[in-house]
């Protein structure tokens, strides 16, 4: 009987429509409360990126007095937490327009948008 209701209640499960967990979800488009939220939950989650990315870009760099991976630990802790908070704070203000019409807080707008980009092209760290 027993193994009858497990059976039951993973049919059920399975056929709820549930997403195939190989799927990517889709992104909102843009201007919307809904992007607001789903922005701010993904650069929660997807915050550690920026410190990965601080790491490859300055790995290689040996001109600055304090060792690059000093440098890039202590810049790369510092973006994740500020991307995570942007995150929190877009996440609870997803219903209000603010700023206009849904704007991102921090550019890039996501943090994978990184990987999208070369790590070892040339950086201008003083525009950042």
């Amino acid at each position: 009987m027993r193994k009858l209701i497990l059976g039951s209640f993973f049919f059920l499960v399975a056929s709820c429509g549930l997403p195939n967990p190989g799927q990517a979800a889709e992104i909102e488009p843009q201007g919307s409360p809904a992007r607001k939220l789903q922005r701010g939950f993904l650069n929660v989650v997807l915050s550690p990126i920026e410190l990965a990315h601080d790491w490859a870009i300055l790995k290689d760099r040996d001109d600055t007095a304090i060792p690059t991976w000093v440098l890039s630990i202590i810049r790369g802790s510092s973006k994740t937490m500020a991307r995570g908070l942007v995150g929190a704070y877009e996440m609870v203000t997803a219903p209000i327009p603010i700023p206009s019409y849904y704007e991102p807080v921090m550019k890039p707008e996501f943090a994978w948008e990184y990987l999208e980009k070369d790590p070892h092209a040339p950086v201008n760290l003083k525009s950042r």
